[in-house]
């Protein structure tokens, strides 16, 4: 099952809103999609995945214009440290590449999640739609009903 037909599937599983956005060109980074889009980069959730001192998978969800801070995350996770994880941890973890990740994936709902708290306090969103050319345009309203992510401050 590719990425797309993962991502359909946990959307009519768990009933979510979304609306399937279709690419004219490739976007792997939230700069991409809000060129192909023409949505702010404010508005793009990027999935990110992390490895905790622990050895722990998180998935993080920050609008495309913020950058982590790893001290507050740190302290979110009760962790001693986090790193990125690599393109080969990405694979292993959700079956897609970086730049494909959705928070709509069964892999991803059975990490750990983090929801910035400014994204938190968004009404509509686009999440990745887990190929290079779609993205899901959903509530925020539903991440939070899915996944149940811990909301926390944890951007720059």
């Amino acid at each position: 099952m590719n990425g797309l037909d993962k991502v359909e599937k946990f959307i009519r599983d768990y009933n979510v809103y979304g609306e399937l956005l279709k690419l004219d060109r490739y976007a792997r980074t939230s700069e991409d999609a809000s060129q192909a889009t023409g949505i702010p980069k404010d508005h793009i959730l990027k999935t990110i995945i992390v490895i905790g001192s622990n050895n722990t998978p998180y998935a993080i969800l920050l609008p495309g214009d913020k950058k982590i801070n790893y001290d507050r995350l740190k302290k979110t996770l009760k962790v001693r440290d986090v790193r990125l994880a690599s393109f080969e941890d990405v694979k292993n973890i959700t079956g897609l590449e970086p730049g494909e990740v959705s928070p709509f994936t069964e892999e991803v709902k059975r990490l750990t999640c983090i929801l910035d708290l400014s994204a938190a306090r968004r009404d509509v969103v686009v999440v990745g739609g887990g190929s290079h050319y779609t993205l899901i345009k959903t509530r925020v309203s539903e991440i939070i009903r899915v996944l149940k992510p811990i909301v926390a401050e944890i951007s720059k």
